[in-house]
């Protein structure tokens, strides 16, 4: 039984951290001890990266896949599958769900690619600097506008939504801290961009006109000065109200599903002795997601407690949180053996990026930053089914596997078994 409890628990953080775990894994991993496990998961570097070699010689296309999504989904889904460092993989996703772009307006996908890979390099890096990152990418100023953001004619979006979406959340900044803050992104853009013929797309490169930056006095958030976009985001990061944003996003992705992003300044958050221990953790260690991480994936379930009325027992911080769509189509993917490097990828590949209004169709689209389809949100009757015929479309093999996912709700049973069914797939 101690050992069933071992390899429950092992299951529970692979999940936690990454995407799942087979039997044998989870074995190796027992063996290994908790801590290790850990440790390992925290730093990524110590495993061998994605051989995208073996994805680029049976699909070359994925490699700048421009504007067809089909193709980069290829490439996403193929590293989702194969990595060896997991929680690389789930921190990009993460950051991605923060920092929401999509192919719908950057019809590029190569910039989006190249976005995936920073948050690759630097999701358990330090927030700040990755902010700095952000906030100099091509794919993020596109998406946001900030390439028509002047010195003269001030284009406020970036400015909004560094704010409300990346780093403070709604309540915690006024109309003017908007302002000024996009004054201070002013002449922040990318250099233009060499034509496309005959060679095909040229990458998108940040470049800084000082001729366009407003260098005049600004007020932001109580300090005053002739700021640039550097010092906002350290005044930014700063702030009591940022480390509580971050470190809820980081919860409710990975813990335990937290309400919709526009209640949080009304809602408190479910746990918040969990929280001000990683508020504590971000602050203390001068905003290092690893140190955050580290308190997320050290959290052990509670003692085993008696389910009522199911005549089973379960960890009590056990399936708190439903796997997003992403998490979801990943494991399908991987059980049914079909997305390896070889020639049966091209057809899975592209049943899985023609689903409009799917999970997959996020992986070009991104989630939308307020409200994306995660936890119970997206477990409806209808949306249920949807997810359902994404798992399953294009899958062979095994037929009892493909029966499980496709199959329908009986009569009056609907969003009952609905929720019930994803809820196995939870954390």
């Amino acid at each position: 039984m101690a050992y069933q409890e071992d390899i429950g628990l092992m299951a529970h953080l692979m999940r936690r951290a990454g995407f799942g775990a087979t039997r044998d894994e989870l074995e190796a991993r027992v063996a290994k001890g908790y801590e290790a496990t850990v440790e390992e998961l925290l730093n990524p570097e110590t495993q061998p990266p994605v051989d995208a070699y073996s994805l680029l010689r049976y699909q070359p296309a994925s490699l700048l896949p421009g504007g067809q999504p089909p193709m980069g989904n290829v490439n996403w889904l193929y590293y989702l599958v194969n990595t060896k460092r997991p929680l690389e993989e789930k921190m990009a996703l993460f950051w991605h769900h923060v920092f929401a772009t999509g192919n719908s307006k950057v019809d590029n996908y190569d910039q989006l690619l190249e976005q995936i890979e920073l948050f690759r390099q630097n999701g358990l890096g330090n927030y700040r600097q990755l902010l700095s990152k952000i906030s100099t990418n091509p794919t993020m100023m596109f998406w946001l506008d900030n390439n028509q953001n002047h010195g003269t004619a001030v284009n406020e979006n970036w400015g909004r939504e560094l704010l409300e979406l990346f780093s403070l959340g709604a309540g915690n900044y006024t109309e003017k801290d908007v302002r000024e803050a996009s004054r201070a992104f002013t002449g922040w853009t990318f250099e233009t961009k060499i034509p496309r013929a005959p060679y095909g797309r040229f990458p998108w490169k940040f470049e800084y006109r000082p001729e366009d930056h407003d260098d005049g006095e600004k007020e932001f958030l109580g300090h005053r000065g002739r700021f640039n976009g550097e010092d906002i985001l350290d005044i930014v990061v700063q702030q009591p109200a940022c480390g509580r944003f971050i470190c809820r996003h980081l919860y409710n992705f990975f813990v335990a599903d937290e309400p919709q992003v526009p209640a949080w300044p009304i809602e408190a958050p479910r746990d918040q002795k969990a929280m001000d221990t990683l508020v504590g953790a971000f602050r203390d260690s001068k905003f290092e997601m690893k140190s955050v991480q580290f308190g997320v994936l050290q959290e052990r379930p509670l003692p085993a407690r008696e389910i009522p009325g199911r005549g089973r027992r379960q960890h009590a911080a056990l399936r708190r949180r439903l796997r997003n769509p992403e998490a979801r189509l990943r494991r399908a993917v991987d059980e049914h053996g079909l997305y390896g490097p070889g020639p049966a990828q091209p057809a899975v590949g592209r049943r899985l990026a023609h689903r409009q209004g799917v999970d997959q169709q996020r992986f070009a689209d991104g989630p939308h930053q307020l409200h994306g389809r995660e936890g119970r949100r997206y477990i409806g009757t209808g949306g249920a089914r949807h997810h359902r015929q994404a798992e399953s479309q294009g899958f062979s093999k095994p037929r009892a596997a493909r029966r499980r996912l496709s199959r329908p709700a009986g009569p009056g049973r609907g969003r009952r078994r609905h929720q019930r069914t994803a809820a196995v797939s939870g954390q």
